[in-house]
C-alpha cells in the first residue's frame, strides 16, 4: 500500500498493541495487522480535552481473508491549560466505564468501542460509514435538533427503565458515575475561578449589546447577581442526593459530540453520541437544557422552544411505555413533573448556553488563544478582562438570545406558545 507523505506509518510497538486489542474485539486470536497509518482526526475547536488520531489498518484474519479497518484513537491532551482545570484521567476513566458497562446495557448510542482505559479510548471510525458532524458555527437546524431530542429520550428512558425494573443492576451501572466537574467546594478551586470568569465574560457581552432595552438591563442585572453564587449553585446541583426519577445523562450535549448519518436525499437516518466523559446520574432535563441552549439555532430557541420540549417529553413517555414501565409511573412523569425538572435545572442550561458561545463560534485562531487561558485562582485577576465571546455581532446576538430566553422563561415565568408551527421531516 502506498503511503501519502502527509500521514505517518505507525511504529511496530503500536501495531502490536493495536493487534492485541483487535484480536480480542474481533474474537480472532490469529488476526494479524500488517500495516497501520495515522492521520489527524480533528481540527482546532473540535476537542478541548483530547487529541483524536485516525488510523487505517490493513491485515489478514485468522481464516486468511483480507482485514481492513479504520479506527479513531482518543487520547488525553497534554500541555494545555485544561489539564489544570479537570482531572483528565477521571474523564477517561468515566468514558471507559460508559463504553464497557453502561452502553452494552442501554443500547448502541455511541460508536462501537474497541478499547478504553484512563488515558485512551479506541473506537470504530464512523466517518468511514458516512457519519458526519454538523458545522458548529451554523448550530443545529430543526430536523437535527428534533432527531437528537428523540435519541436523548431513548437514552434516558432506557436507563430509567433499568432503574425501575432492576435497581441492583442500575446501582452497579451508576456507582462509578462520580461528579468529575464540580467536585470541590473550596473557595480556591480552579473550576470556581473558571465559572466566575465565564460569567464575567457573559456580563461584559450583555453590557456591550445595543440598544439597552429594559428587559436586557434586567437580564444583565440578574446575571451580575449570580457571579459570586453560580459555582456554589452548580456544586450543590450536581452533588445533591439522587431523586426518584433521575436517570443516566450523557452530560456533554453539544453539537460537536453528535455524529449524524444521512441518506442520499439528506434525510437523517441515524445518530451516534460521542464523548461520555461527563456522564452523570442526574435529571434527564440536564441534557435537554444543554442541547437546546448550547446548540440549537437561535430562531428555534426564540420561536419553537416549547414545541421542542413537548417533542422530547412525548418521546420519553412513549419509550418508557414501550419498555413496559408501569402506567402509574408514567402518570407521575407528567407535565407537572417535567416543568418542575425544567425549572430546577434551567440555571445550568442558561449558563452553559452562554459559556458555549465561544467554543461553538470560535475561529481556529481563537481556539489557540482560548486554550492558553489558565483557569486558576492565581490567574483570575489577570484574566478578569478576558472576553471569551469576542465582540462580533454573531456572538453578541447568541448570548443575548440564550440569556434573554432563560430569564424570560425561567425567572420571569413567561411561557409563550410557539410563534410558528413546527414542521418535522425526521
Amino acid at each position: 500500500m502506498e503511503i501519502d507523505g502527509s500521514i505517518n506509518r505507525c511504529t511496530e510497538d503500536k501495531v502490536k498493541q493495536l493487534q492485541a486489542y483487535l484480536r480480542k474485539y474481533e474474537n480472532d486470536d490469529k488476526l494479524v495487522i500488517l500495516e497501520a497509518v495515522d492521520k489527524p482526526g480533528s481540527k482546532p475547536g473540535d476537542n478541548y480535552t483530547s487529541v483524536i488520531i485516525k488510523t487505517k489498518l490493513v491485515g489478514t484474519r485468522g481464516n486468511g481473508s483480507l482485514y481492513i479497518k479504520n479506527i479513531m484513537t482518543k487520547s488525553a491532551v497534554q500541555g494545555r491549560a485544561i489539564s489544570g482545570l479537570l482531572d483528565l484521567h477521571n474523564l477517561f476513566r468515566m468514558e471507559a466505564h460508559v463504553y464497557q458497562k453502561i452502553l452494552p446495557v442501554l443500547g448502541p448510542f455511541g460508536p462501537p468501542c474497541i478499547y478504553a482505559d484512563k488515558e485512551t479510548t479506541i473506537m470504530d471510525d464512523l466517518a468511514e460509514k458516512g457519519y458526519v458532524t454538523c458545522e458548529r458555527r451554523n448550530f443545529l437546524d430543526l430536523d437535527h435538533t428534533v432527531f437528537v431530542l428523540k435519541k436523548l429520550a431513548k437514552l434516558h428512558s432506557s436507563a430509567l427503565a433499568v432503574k425501575i425494573k432492576d435497581p441492583q443492576l442500575f446501582d452497579e451501572l451508576t456507582e462509578s458515575l462520580e461528579e468529575v466537574v464540580y467536585i470541590n467546594d473550596s473557595a480556591t478551586s480552579s473550576m470556581r475561578s473558571c465559572t466566575e470568569m465565564c460569567i464575567n465574560s457573559t456580563v461584559k457581552c450583555l453590557k456591550a449589546i445595543e440598544p439597552r432595552t429594559q428587559e436586557l438591563q434586567m437580564v444583565t442585572d440578574h446575571i451580575v447577581s449570580l457571579v459570586d453564587k453560580a459555582y456554589d449553585i452548580l456544586y450543590r446541583m450536581f452533588n445533591a442526593p439522587k431523586q426518584k426519577y433521575h436517570t443516566i445523562s450523557h452530560g456533554d450535549m453539544w453539537i460537536n459530540n453528535l455524529l449524524f448519518l444521512h441518506d442520499n436525499d439528506g434525510k437523517i437516518i441515524d445518530l451516534k453520541m460521542v464523548d461520555y466523559q461527563i456522564c452523570r446520574h442526574t435529571s434527564a432535563l440536564i441534557d435537554v437544557h444543554h442541547l437546546i441552549y448550547s446548540s440549537a439555532q437561535s430562531s428555534l430557541i426564540e420561536k419553537s422552544y416549547e414545541s421542542l420540549i413537548k417533542i422530547y417529553h412525548t418521546e420519553f413517555l412513549k419509550e418508557l411505555d414501550r419498555l413496559n414501565v408501569d402506567e402509574k409511573i408514567l402518570s407521575e412523569l407528567n407535565r407537572e413533573w417535567l416543568e418542575a425538572e425544567l425549572q430546577t435545572y434551567a440555571f445550568y442550561g442558561g449558563l452553559v448556553g452562554c459559556f458555549m458561545t465561544h467554543p461553538i463560534l470560535a475561529e481556529e485562531e481563537d481556539v489557540v488563544q482560548f486554550e492558553k487561558i489558565e483557569f486558576n485562582p492565581d490567574n483570575l485577576l489577570q484574566n478578569s478582562d478576558v472576553n471569551l465571546f469576542g465582540d462580533n455581532h454573531k456572538s453578541l446576538d447568541r448570548v443575548k438570545c440564550v440569556a434573554s430566553h432563560y430569564y424570560r422563561r425561567y425567572k420571569s415565568g413567561i411561557i409563550n406558545d410557539d410563534l410558528e408551527p413546527i414542521s418535522i421531516t425526521t
